[in-house]
């Protein structure tokens, strides 16, 4: 089956955390979120779901791009690919749609934080 790019808010958050953990397993900082914590996390960073997306394949996800937002500034409160899909474009589209939608509800600036020893 063909990937498809589905916005987050638009799923189950078991679906998004199951993303988000496979994504970032392998991550230099020891990150793993939990269902019934999630909105906890997606409110106390600001994250707007409408403007994250999850890829999928056959309904299994294979990476993550959350974005955040407050007003007109936005951030990519997380992005990441399961080890396995590295390198084959991926996080590309998703940080594209992610783009995308942020433009269309009048997000003016984005801005990607990253570790310096992260080589995932």
């Amino acid at each position: 089956m063909k990937l498809r790019y589905q916005r987050a808010d638009q799923l189950q958050v078991e679906t998004i955390v199951a993303a988000f953990n496979s994504a970032f397993r392998d991550y230099p900082l020891p990150l793993h979120m939990y269902a019934p914590h999630f909105h906890e996390y997606e409110r106390a960073w600001g994250m707007d779901l409408s403007l994250s997306f999850v890829a999928l394949r056959d309904h299994k996800p294979l990476g993550i791009a959350l974005m955040g937002r407050r007003g007109d500034q936005g951030w990519i409160a997380g992005l990441g690919v399961l080890p396995r899909w590295r390198g084959e474009g991926i996080g590309d589209l998703l940080l594209q749609r992610a783009h995308e939608a942020a433009a269309n509800a009048s997000v003016k600036r984005i801005t990607l934080e990253v570790l310096r020893d992260n080589t995932t």
